[in-house]
């Protein structure tokens, strides 16, 4: 209910934009308020026997330890041999070209500026893909650096500005670059 009002509507149009055609424009991941509504104790726990198993959750050590003395225990513990997951549907973002969305409400106080661009997620497996996410990450962080030092100057040409990553399923990254405007030099 938090999302409700404006914070609503403007999300809905930001999925439309970002998420095209694709099925993530559909509706949520965690569900429709509707279904959490109305679940009943059997419907969660076959939800929780389904997704909540040892092939869906990861581990990770780290400290100053005896390595093999670790491993016994992990595989002691934790080397569960059950059932495999089920098999999932994979989505998309659906791909855009070049469009361009005007979001309007009587309730925004403010204007802002997006630029969204989808593209592949390079998933780290070499020197290569690691370096290549670093410098993406060097780049976001000096842009982000620069936002912040323009709206310190005696005239700044936007009130904020920002730069973010994120992925969408195990296929695709979305970089948003943008600004909240002056409203008296748009």
């Amino acid at each position: 209910r938090l999302r409700q009002g404006l914070r609503q509507r403007l999300s809905d149009e930001q999925r439309k934009a970002v998420f095209g055609d694709s099925r993530y424009a559909d509706r949520f991941p965690i569900g429709e308020p509707d279904i959490i509504r109305n679940a009943d104790a059997e419907t969660l726990r076959r939800y929780y026997e389904k997704w909540y198993v040892p092939e869906n959750m990861a581990l990770m050590v780290v400290g100053d330890f005896d390595k093999s003395e670790v491993e016994k225990h992990i595989y002691a513990y934790f080397n569960y041999k059950g059932n495999r997951l089920p098999e999932t549907k994979e989505y998309r973002l659906g791909r855009a070209d070049g469009e361009i969305y005007i979001f309007t409400d009587p309730e925004i106080t403010r204007s802002s500026f997006d630029i969204i661009i989808k593209d592949d997620k390079e998933n780290i497996t070499n020197t290569e893909t690691y370096r290549n996410y670093i410098i993406k990450k060097l780049f976001s962080s000096i842009l982000e650096n620069r936002y912040l030092w323009e709206t310190k100057g005696t005239d700044p040409q936007f009130r904020e500005g920002y730069s973010y990553t994120f992925s969408i399923g195990k296929e695709d990254d979305i970089h948003i670059l943008g600004s909240v405007l002056r409203e008296d030099d748009m």
